[in-house]
């Protein structure tokens, strides 16, 4: 990460953007969670312009603080492609340590064929005061393992970073915070995004 951002004013395009998440999540007895999340992403400086990703995702606890689970997501773009993604993970929560590996199939309506992705992130949670407020940070690396078009790149293609301030209230948790997002072009201009964030999730 430090190497990538010292590159960053050498060879990397900024753009700005900003995402709001509303998400419910539903509880089915003491190991098993389904969740509904909606964002939408203004991204001003795109080219395929704003972007509003639906999700569905379901997991079990399956003991010593590991979670198994998968779901499906929509992804609706103004001026590009729609894609149905599917996901499975494997997450773990330890402490305050956050870990989640999860395998993606990008399924994009003018690609050759289904891509392939693995997402390792890594990060903490922090509890502050009394643990209605609590601050969390990760990063997040993205594996391509087959690009949706044939002779499309593969290996590391985009990196995250995210610090999040988090406040419960009741069966309400609301969020702030801001993500680092680079996004690594071979041949070309990295792009990086600066992406403000705003979040609520509702415990049904």
């Amino acid at each position: 990460m430090a190497l990538s951002l010292a590159a960053a004013p050498l060879r990397a395009a900024d753009t700005g953007q900003v995402w709001l998440t509303a998400s419910a999540t539903k509880a089915f007895g003491a190991r098993t969670s389904l969740q509904f999340e909606a964002t939408q992403r203004w991204r001003p400086d795109s080219a395929a312009g704003n972007q509003r990703p639906v999700r569905l995702l379901i997991d079990r606890k399956i003991g010593g603080g590991f979670r198994l689970g998968g779901g499906i997501a929509g992804f609706d773009t103004d001026r590009g492609p729609f894609e149905l993604r599917l996901h499975q993970q494997l997450s773990l929560s330890r402490g305050i340590f956050r870990a989640r590996t999860r395998l993606e199939q990008r399924f994009i309506d003018d690609a050759a064929r289904a891509g392939w992705r693995m997402r390792q992130r890594v990060g903490v949670d922090i509890p502050l005061d009394d643990r209605a407020w609590s601050v969390n940070t990760h990063s997040e690396l993205f594996l391509t393992l087959r690009d949706a078009d044939r002779g499309g790149p593969t290996g590391l293609t985009q990196m995250r970073a995210t610090i999040a301030v988090e406040r419960q209230l009741g069966k309400v948790t609301v969020s702030a915070g801001y993500l680092y997002q680079h996004m690594i072009v071979p041949d070309g201009r990295d792009r990086i995004a600066w992406i403000p964030q705003l979040g609520v999730g509702f415990s049904l």
